[in-house]
C-alpha cells in the first residue's frame, strides 16, 4: 500500500496496515483500517513514527473544503518499497526522560538549587545505566543516531546524542560496565558549564564574536569547577568533562594537552562530540554530511583524534541508517535499503524505483549529500 509522511496524513484517514513503533516490535500501536484520529497523530509523532501505509487520504481542496480521494494519487514514488527502519538505540520513553531531566538540571543550576541539581544530576545517571543495559544486552546492533539528533533545545539533544555514541564507542573498546556507567554519566555531562553561560551566547545563531567565544570555551573549566564544588562525580568523570575539547596534538583546549594526557574517556567523547556538531548542526547552517563527518574523523586521526577510539567509534555508529531518506549528488532523492556497508550503502532512487549500490564503480562518483526528512522527500518529488 502506498506510504504517506506523517505530517501528510490528516485526521479521519485509514491505516492499510497495523502500525508498529520498529520493526522487531511484536504488538502493533494501531491496526489496520484504525481511523487516525489528531491524538493518534499525535502519539504516533511522539513515538517517532514518519510515515503510515494508508488506504485513502483526506485533503483540503483549494476552497479549503476537505475531500476523499485514493492514497495513491497523492505519491506514487514509494509504491512497493519496502519500509523497513533501524531500530532506535533507546526506548522513546528513556530519550524524553533523559531531554527532561537535561532541562531540569539546566533550571536548578540558574536557579543556584544544589539540592536539585544534584538530584537532577543522580536521575540521569539511573537513566544512563539503563541505556548501558540496552547494550549489554544487543552488543552487535548498529548505532542509528538519527533517532537521537534534533535542531530543537539543540544543546539538551546533544548531550543525549554524545552520550548514547561514547557509550557505543567505549563498548566496542571493550571497556567494563562499571567503566561504561562512568563513561555515560561524564559523557551526557560533558556540556554542563554551558548551561551557566548567557542565553543569548548558547542560542546565538550568528557567529559568535572573538569575546563570545572565549567566554564559550571556559564551558569545560566550568562543568569541572562546578561539579567538584558540589562533590559530584568522580575525579577521572571531572576530567573527562573537563578536557573533551582537548586534541592529541595540543591544540585543543583549556589547557592543550597532548597524546596520553588526554583521559580516555575524554578522547573517546571528543570524537562523538564533533561527529554530532558536524552532522547536527542547528539553523541556519546545514549539516554535513555522516560520510563527510566520517572522512574528517579519519582524516584527523591521529592528530587530533586518538585512532583507536575513531576505529571503535565507526565500528558501531550506523551512520545511514536503513529507511532513512537521503539527498543524492546528482539531486536524486533516494531510501536506504541496506546499510551493512553503512558509508556506501544500497539505496532505491525515488521516483524511477532502481536500486543502485554505491560500492559499484560506476556509482563512484555519486556521493550522499545528507540525510533528509521523510517529508523532504516526498514533496521533492511531487
Amino acid at each position: 500500500m502506498p506510504i504517506l509522511a506523517l505530517e501528510d496524513v490528516l485526521p479521519n484517514t485509514v491505516a492499510s496496515q497495523d502500525i508498529y513503533e520498529s520493526n522487531k516490535s511484536k504488538m502493533p500501536l494501531l491496526r489496520k483500517g484504525t481511523v487516525i484520529t489528531a491524538e493518534y497523530l499525535y502519539g504516533l509523532r511522539r513515538r517517532g513514527i514518519e510515515g503510515l501505509h494508508v488506504k485513502e487520504a483526506l485533503y483540503t481542496d483549494e476552497d479549503g473544503f476537505v475531500i476523499s480521494r485514493p492514497a495513491k494519487k497523492r505519491d506514487t514514488s514509494l509504491a512497493g518499497m519496502p519500509f523497513e527502519k533501524s531500530r532506535a538505540p533507546i526506548l522513546p520513553k528513556t530519550r524524553r526522560e533523559i531531554i527532561k531531566g537535561l532541562r531540569n538540571l539546566h533550571l536548578a543550576i540558574g536557579g543556584r538549587d544544589k539540592d536539585s541539581v544534584v538530584m537532577s544530576i543522580n536521575q540521569l545517571a539511573d537513566l544512563i545505566a539503563d541505556i548501558v543495559e540496552g547494550m549489554l544486552e544487543n552488543p552487535e546492533n548498529p548505532i542509528n543516531i538519527t533517532t537521537l539528533q534534533s535542531d530543537q533545545e539543540f544543546v539538551y539533544h546533544h548531550c543525549l546524542s554524545v552520550a548514547v555514541m561514547s557509550l557505543a564507542t567505549g563498548q566496542a573498546m571493550g571497556l567494563s560496565t562499571y567503566e561504561l556507567m562512568q563513561l555515560g554519566r561524564c559523557a551526557v555531562l560533558h556540556d554542563l558549564g554551558k548551561f551557566m553561560l548567557p542565553p543569548d551566547i548558547l542560542l546565538k545563531t550568528d557567529p559568535l564574536t572573538p569575546e563570545e567565544e572565549d567566554l564559550m570555551r571556559t564551558h569545560s573549566e566550568l562543568g569541572y569547577d562546578s561539579l567538584k564544588l558540589w562533590n559530584v562525580c568522580t575525579e577521572n568523570e571531572r576530567m573527562a568533562i573537563f578536557s573533551h575539547h582537548e586534541r592529541l596534538n595540543g591544540s585543543g583546549y583549556p589547557d592543550g594537552l597532548e597524546g596520553d594526557k588526554i583521559p580516555l574517556w575524554g578522547r573517546i567523547i571528543a570524537v562523538s562530540e564533533v561527529y554530532d556538531v558536524m552532522t547536527n548542526t542547528p539553523p541556519p547552517v546545514l549539516p554535513t554530511s555522516p560520510g563527510k563527518a566520517s572522512e574528517y574523523l579519519l582524516a584527523h586521526s591521529g592528530f587530533f583524534f586518538d585512532t583507536e577510539v575513531v576505529q571503535a567509534f565507526h565500528k558501531r555508529i550506523e551512520f545511514y541508517p536503513l529507511g532513512s531518506f537521503v539527498l543524492l549528488s546528482d539531486g536524486q532523492f533516494a531510501l536506504v535499503t541496506n546499510s551493512k556497508n553503512s558509508l556506501r550503502p544500497i539505496l532505491r532512487v525515488l521516483g524511477i524505483n532502481t536500486e543502485i549500490d554505491l560500492n559499484e564503480p560506476r556509482f563512484q562518483g555519486t556521493s550522499v549529500v545528507r540525510i533528509v526528512s521523510y517529508r523532504e522527500a516526498l514533496n521533492r518529488r511531487r
